[in-house]
């Protein structure tokens, strides 16, 4: 599946968005998305977590990656049917360990086939059990989501992820940035539109992924032209650019131009069953 990641600012058709509804009203009384509460979908953090569940088995069709996999996931890929597909294990240099795992499921409604989409983060540090501490599920316009693993910070502390968000039944889609503080047990979800916007001085369009965490714990940015045509607006950079992203200031700026990000962790295959 191609997927062209846009600002938020994309224009989405009304028809879009109730075309979306409606799939997903249609698909949530047919069948609740296993592994999730009866709630209304919601980007939930859970820091108090003893353990976390135990995860499901790789579906049928899908073999655990022994690399770091695509950033994305569908049902709709062949073959059709349920999937799933965890990350490897990221260590950090103290040890702490964290892996991601995607879901898709098949929906299918008057207009169509479709996926609904759930995405998980569990962490654990030295022999601790694995906790469940972020799951990103589906909702109304975005239905499609996944995440994966950047890099911890060298003392361990922050987890860089990036997150990535669109919509089956629209063109829109985006991606953006997840940090996890391991000792706070909480998530920061900086809206970097706005902060290009300030930085650059003007609405603009970018693709962004994270690159890695520096030794003050600033983040790693790689900033690439924005589609003009989707978004509607320029492009912020007129090539791949670095840019550092302080987390405390929510301020950017761009390194000297011979810098490059060094991994502070390091993967493993994944043997959680």
């Amino acid at each position: 599946m191609s997927i062209n990641f846009a600002a938020p600012g994309a224009t989405r058709s009304i028809a879009t968005r109730l075309l979306a509804l409606a799939a997903l009203l249609v698909a949530t009384a047919s069948a609740q998305v296993p592994g999730t509460a009866p709630n209304p979908p919601v980007q939930g953090v859970t820091p108090s977590a003893k353990q976390a569940p135990a995860p499901p088995s790789v579906k049928s069709g899908e073999s655990q990656a022994e690399e770091n996999p695509r950033p994305w996931l569908s049902c709709l890929d062949k073959p059709k049917g349920p999937k799933l597909i965890r990350s490897p294990l990221l260590i950090s240099p103290g040890g702490h360990r964290a892996y991601v795992e995607t879901e898709s499921l098949p929906r299918r409604d008057a207009h169509g086939d479709f996926c609904v989409n759930t995405s998980r983060l569990y962490v654990a540090s030295g022999k601790d059990e694995f906790a469940l501490v972020l799951m990103q599920e589906a909702t109304v316009d975005e239905l499609g989501n996944a995440l994966r693993l950047v890099d911890w910070s060298a003392d361990g502390r922050l987890l860089l992820l990036d997150l990535h968000l669109w919509t089956y039944l629209s063109d829109w889609a985006d991606t953006t940035i997840v940090a996890f503080d391991r000792e706070m047990g909480a998530f920061f979800r900086p809206d970097l539109h706005q902060i290009f916007s300030q930085h650059f001085g003007r609405d603009c369009s970018f693709f962004v992924s994270g690159e890695g965490v520096t030794a003050s714990g600033q983040i790693v940015l790689k900033i690439t032209p924005g589609d003009e045509e989707m978004s509607a607006e320029p492009s912020c950079v007129d090539s791949a650019t670095l840019m550092l992203f302080d987390l405390d200031s929510n301020e950017i700026h761009q390194p000297p131009a011979d810098y490059r990000a060094h991994p502070n962790g390091r993967f493993q295959p994944n043997t959680v069953k």
